[in-house]
């Protein structure tokens, strides 16, 4: 049986089990969705956290002292990969947003 059966006599669409759903497209939503996120944010994690690591070696070696300060290290390294983190899904949706087809969005000011 279907969700949605056509009534013979008035032409309208008849619910018969469960809520009306109608889904136009491909949506990104489920399981499956949140685990490619995981994996995505995970694998960012990683280069995120050797880009850090490495960068900021070599920047404390010739920086000012405050970068050989281990607090100060410490704490670099744990909030600008996550930083980063945040700027790339956020270019990520960006880019998806600008090639996603779909209506035609208002110009932002």
């Amino acid at each position: 049986m279907t969700e949605l059966d056509q009534s013979a006599s008035s032409g309208r669409a008849v619910r018969t089990r469960g809520p009306a759903v109608r889904r136009s497209g491909r949506r990104a939503d489920g399981c499956g969705f949140i685990v490619v996120t995981c994996l995505v944010t995970c694998l960012l994690m990683i280069v995120n956290g050797g880009l850090v690591a490495a960068s900021y070696g070599w920047l404390s070696s010739f920086g000012p002292s405050l970068l050989r300060h281990p607090r100060f290290a410490q704490a670099c390294l744990f909030v600008l990969p996550v930083l980063l983190l945040f700027v790339q899904w956020w270019v990520i949706d960006r880019l998806l947003d600008l090639f996603r087809p779909g209506p035609s969005r208002p110009a932002r000011p």
